[in-house]
């Protein structure tokens, strides 16, 4: 059988089933934004995106979310490389996905409120410092 899906995808479809493989959450994270990029690139590139691009970055986003709980031990860096993550490239999927699964917005809640008072504290004492 021929694979007519354009390579932009089939990469990022590779790229993401990496994320789910590996454990060192900075290399997870990397691969999840390549994968993000090669979508973007497609959609831009397209008049009439293929919906398939829009459900694969809506379904990996989903199994973050879904994968939170897990990931409540993480030391500030690796915390910050996710969080960064959800709250910026994946903003638009976040609130889509929480909106629809009350669950999954608790989670996310959760999840950044972790290390939120801690980076806030750090952040306010910079801008006081100058």
């Amino acid at each position: 059988m021929i694979n007519t899906e354009p390579s932009d995808i089939t990469e990022a479809r590779g790229l993401l089933r990496d994320f789910e493989r590996i454990e060192d959450h900075s290399v997870r994270v990397k691969k999840f934004e390549d994968a993000l990029e090669l979508l973007d690139s497609y959609l831009s590139d397209h008049e009439k995106p293929e919906q398939l691009a829009i459900n694969l970055q809506r379904t990996y986003t989903r199994k973050i979310l879904e994968q939170l709980p897990s990931l409540k031990y993480l030391d500030i860096n690796d915390w910050f490389l996710y969080a960064l993550l959800l709250l910026t490239k994946l903003q638009k999927d976040v609130d889509y996905i929480c909106t629809e699964n009350e669950q999954l917005k608790k989670k996310f809640d959760e999840f950044i409120s972790i290390w939120a008072d801690e980076v806030i504290k750090l952040l306010q004492h910079r801008i006081t410092k100058k």
